[in-house]
């Protein structure tokens, strides 16, 4: 299912956008001349031997050519470096792509059209070069044609979003303040590196061929662009105007290059924004990321939205409980306080870690454990019996770390897929050769979910719902992707036998919520959904498996459901007074366990921790051991 794309030049900033957008649904990876966050591996597009070896290796399906000495005015100074890394070192891709039955994409410049004067560009205007980057670009196009059957020219140019440190134009007026000179005479067609990489996942979902234009709809001037950035941005300085023949230029810029992007517009359906659009989206973002907490405090609950929420533990400050440091200085601890919402009974903290901080680098890998192995299995073999599923109905796994289930699944004969946030994670269940997609569970997620394949049989979720805010999103999701006459699968940590065990130690940052069944189904009656079955299972020291449905959907509720909630609501779980009682008695526990291990102190005995578990660290922690 994951195609895999190999990216050159992966850690510019073209490269990297394109990296971050498709990582979702392929198996990406980035090549670079030096290590960064988007460099799986090191490889110098200039050394036919080392591109040779390397690509051999990875074996993509497709690479997309980014690697290039993009400086206009640098190619003009040095263009003995410029013919090395953007003529010999794209030829050589070109020549594995040749060799391999290869698709190329290639990134060219609109600056191919500068000789056309004031015209209106289309793919079969004329192609001229006023300048050494733009004849090296023409170059590569003519070596792409003479030797490639399946490839994507991309003509574009002015490219400019949001990127930290970054030199786009953008980014240049923002770091100046707009205290720049800008050219009134040159007119371009700026495009918004995020539309970019949308069209280039389109075209490769749509497996489109030949030359297109890809540009943003408006042609300006750099001058006008260059006002709107600092009108929108509130920048102290106005950009002063000049003309190109009195800026000290090495290579000549054309004046007018305007291009007509209307055929890839309607190859992919997709018409770009006007860039002050753009432009305020990214304003908006920047001011939320510059805003941006690790850490925050919910304000409502998490299964309602209401507020008639009540402190019923504390647990006082504790760290993350997954997370493994590399410095002491780098501790860093969060209250740990456990809230009960009075009106649909849903146990949850309200002091959030970010999941991008949680989930980003993941380090729990499911398939580790033998009885985590063996639960899924199980559940693969019931998934199996309970519904009968053709083979192309899809099994769509909810944090589906590194393809535990998705395995058991496939060894069956079932289709399923997973999805999870993590690019490590991900990356392990790739590399069995599960399908596994890489990106948060949401709407936006679903919506390209289901263009690409079709709505889930089975949506199921294994220890995962308790680690996610925004429930609503993910509920709505649900609904979205299943069909009508689906089945949502979900298993959480049980609620109850945490309280009756005396397992307080399980609550820690990553589990915003300890779920009952009565919290789940007040949650799913929100949208429509309604829990019909329900059993207890053993994993993680006591958890609920529930089987969920729309409520148009035929299925009957069992007799299991209705006994399951009596229960909880006989035993006090609706109610605050059951977890003030619990939380006495963890104070003393906390006092005997210190008061023993000191007396053991006392004696001259030695005591010795071992292991690292999450559990372990919270037990620690909260008696200050």
């Amino acid at each position: 299912m994951n195609k895999r794309i190999l990216i050159t030049g992966s850690n510019g900033f073209v490269g990297k956008n394109i990296y971050n957008q498709l990582i979702a649904f392929y198996d990406v990876l980035g090549v670079s001349d030096n290590e960064s966050e988007y460099t799986d591996r090191i490889m110098d597009v200039t050394n036919k031997e080392m591109v040779n070896k390397i690509l051999d290796e990875i074996n993509p399906e497709q690479i997309i050519h980014c690697a290039y000495y993009p400086h206009v005015e640098g190619c003009e100074v040095n263009p003995e470096k410029a013919h090395k890394i953007n003529i010999e070192g794209t030829k050589n891709i070109i020549e594995w792509c040749k060799k391999n039955s290869k698709k190329l994409i290639f990134l060219s410049t609109d600056y191919v059209y500068s000789i056309n004067g004031n015209f209106l560009n289309k793919e079969d205007s004329s192609i001229g070069a006023l300048n050494v980057y733009t004849q090296n670009k023409i170059d590569n196009e003519k070596e792409i044609l003479n030797q490639l059957d399946n490839f994507i020219i991309i003509r574009t140019g002015f490219i400019y979003g949001y990127d930290k440190g970054g030199k786009n134009f953008l980014m240049q007026m923002i770091e100046s303040k707009g205290h720049m000179e800008i050219p009134e005479d040159q007119v371009v067609n700026p495009t918004y590196i995020d539309f970019l990489c949308e069209v280039i996942e389109k075209m490769i979902e749509l497996d489109l061929k030949g030359i297109f234009n890809v540009n943003g709809k408006e042609s300006m001037s750099r001058i006008d662009f260059a006002r709107q950035i600092a009108e929108i941005f509130k920048l102290k300085n106005n950009p002063l105007r000049i003309l190109t023949e009195n800026i000290n230029y090495k290579a000549k810029r054309p004046l007018h290059c305007k291009v007509d992007s209307s055929k890839v517009y309607e190859k992919i359906g997709i018409i770009p924004k006007m860039n002050k659009e753009y432009l305020e989206e990214i304003n908006k973002n920047m001011k939320k990321e510059n805003g941006r907490k690790i850490i925050y405090t919910r304000e409502n609950c998490r299964g309602c939205c209401g507020k008639n929420l009540i402190k019923i533990i504390s647990l006082g400050n504790v760290p993350i409980a997954n997370s493994f440091l590399k410095n002491k200085s780098d501790l860093q601890k969060i209250p740990l306080e456990i809230y009960f919402c009075r009106d649909c009974y849903l146990v949850q903290i309200r002091d959030i870690v970010s999941p991008e901080h949680l989930f980003k680098d993941y380090r729990y890998a499911s398939s580790v454990s033998k009885k985590v192995r063996d639960h899924f299995n199980q559940l693969a073999v019931e998934i199996k019996k309970r519904f009968n599923l053709d083979k192309e109905d899809i099994i769509l796994e909810v944090g589906s770390n590194d393809g535990v289930l998705i395995k058991e699944l496939k060894e069956l004969g079932l289709n399923g897929i997973g999805i999870d946030p993590s690019v490590n994670i991900t990356k392990m269940a790739r590399e069995k050769g599960l399908p596994a997609i890489n990106a948060f569970f949401n709407i936006k997620t679903i919506e390209k979910f289901i263009r690409k394949f079709r709505k889930a049989k089975i949506v199921t979720g294994s220890n995962v719902f308790a680690h996610i805010d925004n429930m609503d999103e993910v509920v709505k999701a649900i609904y979205e992707v299943l069909e009508d006459d689906g089945t949502l699968i979900m298993e959480v940590h049980y609620l109850i036998p945490q309280i009756e065990n005396f397992q307080f130690d399980n609550f820690y940052h990553e589990h915003l919520c300890e779920y009952s069944v009565g919290a789940i189904n007040n949650l799913l009656n929100r949208f429509n959904m309604e829990i019909y079955d329900a059993a207890a299972i053993p994993i993680h020291g006591g958890s609920i498996r529930v089987f969920a449905k729309k409520k148009n959907n035929f299925k009957q509720i069992q007799n299991s459901v209705k006994e399951i909630l009596e229960y909880e609501k006989r035993g006090g779980f609706y109610s605050e007074e059951r977890y003030l009682k619990f939380a006495k008695e963890i104070e003393k526990l906390k006092k005997d366990l210190i008061d023993k291990l000191n007396y053991f102190k006392n004696k001259g005995y030695k005591l010795a921790g071992y292991g690292a578990s999450a559990r372990g660290t919270i037990l620690l922690n909260i008696c200050n051991i």
